[in-house]
């Protein structure tokens, strides 16, 4: 059994199901003994329902995004696993905290400017950047939930630029630079079509974390070893091109193979195996 936390919204629900239905399809091509059943748990349930789920009555794989690896009830350790996505690509390994917790995709810190405003150029200096706003007759705009990454490059001085409309005020226009996630790209991309640039930070190093987590129940038995292996194949080049290209997930892939194919489907993300080339700034984990 699989669980997924749903997020109420229709069109990322409907995306994440279906690639993971893709994928295990393909997965059970090659491991052909194994059957898997998904379900999506509500937000608002989910750490209620897994902080319920002993005795073999919950999930073998779980998401396990935005919980405190921990405090997770009945994790696995993953040591080995992880150990070999690490050899495999150290930039999706860099964020990770403990070995209870494995990523399916990273989320970026990103500049992104509204042109029918004006032009700016990325800095390592946030007071340049506020500067050059002020210039053009406009502003900048940082997503809270993006603060420790901005902080982790930029100091603790960006915090003042945190505004909890941010998005939506760069979206209507009343916003020249607006500091957000590469989660925030498809939203952008649909909302503003030739109307922006995506820049990276140029600071000299990199921040990111892991955009979507994954754990296995500790069961011991062939159910906790089926789980490993399909975590381990969400690695894959075949699962990460159905999370990310073919189904959109908003996350970047860990797979260096499929990174190209995104920056070839996005140009906008050309420099982003550049950055992630860059030495690791700390950052939050989830």
């Amino acid at each position: 059994t699989l669980w997924y936390r749903s997020t109420g919204e229709e069109a990322l629900d409907t995306a994440k199901e279906e690639a993971l239905q893709a994928i295990i399809e393909r997965f059970t091509q090659e491991y052909t003994g194994v059957t898997v059943s998904v379900e999506g748990i509500p937000a608002a349930e989910y750490a209620r329902r897994l902080g319920e789920s002993v005795d073999g009555a919950g999930p073998d794989l779980y998401e396990s995004t935005g919980l405190d690896g921990a405090a997770l009830p009945n994790a696995a350790g993953l040591d080995g696993p992880l150990e070999a996505l690490a050899q495999t690509d150290p930039a999706a390994a860099a964020p990770l905290e403990g070995e209870r917790q494995y990523p399916t995709g990273l989320a970026l810190p990103l500049l992104y400017v509204n042109t029918s405003l004006g032009s700016v150029g990325s800095s390592d200096d946030v007071s340049a950047l506020a500067g050059a706003c002020e210039a053009a007759g406009s502003t900048l705009a940082l997503s809270p939930a993006c603060g420790a990454l901005f902080t982790a490059l930029y100091g603790p001085e960006v915090e003042d630029y945190a505004a909890p409309s941010a998005l939506e005020d760069f979206l209507a226009g009343e916003v020249l630079l607006y500091l957000g996630s590469s989660a925030d790209y498809p939203a952008i991309q649909e909302a503003m079509p030739g109307l922006y640039q995506v820049q990276f930070p140029a600071c000299g190093q990199a921040a990111y974390t892991c955009a979507t987590l994954w754990s296995v129940t500790d069961s011991g038995g062939d159910a906790e070893r089926a789980a490993t292996a399909l975590l381990e194949f969400f690695s894959s080049d075949a699962a990460q091109d159905y999370f990310h290209i073919r189904h959109r997930s908003g996350a970047i892939p860990i797979s260096p193979a499929v990174r190209e194919e995104y920056a070839a489907v996005y140009p906008e993300f050309s420099a982003l195996s550049e950055y992630l080339a860059l030495p690791y700034a700390a950052g939050p984990t989830s």
